[in-house]
């Protein structure tokens, strides 16, 4: 799971909403590697999955952080309240102050 993770709400027309996670891999050939989410209600369940290791041939042993972005499909969506839960542990929420779409 993520050092921190914090929520980017724009100011943009229509908002965008982002999900950006730092995580430090003890072994820096570790990264992340697919993002699955979906929306059930109001509320949005992301997962970030571990991809391995990514040089199999190369000695990885520097730890290094790696920051994802991950924007949530919140376009269409009406105002209100929306909650997020990252890997099934860490939860958050944002609120859309106006319908989102054009």
């Amino acid at each position: 799971n993520p050092e921190k993770l914090e929520v980017i709400v724009t100011d943009s027309s229509p908002i965008q909403v982002f999900l950006k996670a730092s995580v430090k891999f003890v072994d820096g050939c570790i990264r992340y590697g697919q993002i699955s989410q979906r929306r059930v209600g109001n509320t949005f369940e992301v997962a970030l999955h571990n991809d391995g290791l990514i040089h199999t041939a190369s000695i990885c042993a520097e730890p290094i952080t790696d920051d994802k972005v991950i924007p949530l499909q919140v376009y269409g969506l009406p105002a209100g309240s929306y909650e997020y839960i990252f890997n099934g542990q860490q939860t958050g929420a944002f609120t859309l102050s106006k319908d989102n779409t054009l």
